[in-house]
């Protein structure tokens, strides 16, 4: 989820907290991620889902050898049920696109109608 100000609420959460126990809040603390912020979610899954893989490409390379690219890539295919759910690099090409886009038109002040030819990466 994506907030305006995100940032300074755990700021201030953490103030909050501190004067709530009579602490005083340390002076050069730098403000924490939310442990639920879209990075730190976007960061598990992928962590998680590169595990995966490289854990199915040694455990079939052990099994059977790495002459059968074809066959390997079936097994990986398998295993897509077991990933994550995360967006794919074309997904994050296209958000970034749109905010590059946003901002430039925010800057300018005028519309820009996306162009479909932007999203295409090829």
């Amino acid at each position: 989820m994506l907030g305006a100000d995100a940032t300074k609420l755990t700021t201030e959460k953490s103030a909050t907290q501190a004067a709530a126990s009579g602490a005083a809040p340390a002076a050069n603390t730098p403000p924490s991620l939310p442990e639920e912020s879209a990075l730190s979610w976007a960061l598990q899954r992928f962590v998680s889902n590169s595990h995966l893989i490289a854990g199915a490409v040694e455990d079939f390379v052990t099994s059977y050898g790495d002459k059968d690219a074809n066959a390997l890539q079936e097994y990986l295919a398998g295993l897509a049920r077991s990933r994550l759910p995360a967006a794919t690099c074309k997904e994050g090409y296209e958000a970034t696109v749109a905010v590059i886009k946003a901002h430039e038109a925010i800057q300018k002040r005028q519309r820009i109608v996306l162009a479909r030819e932007w999203f295409d990466i090829g």
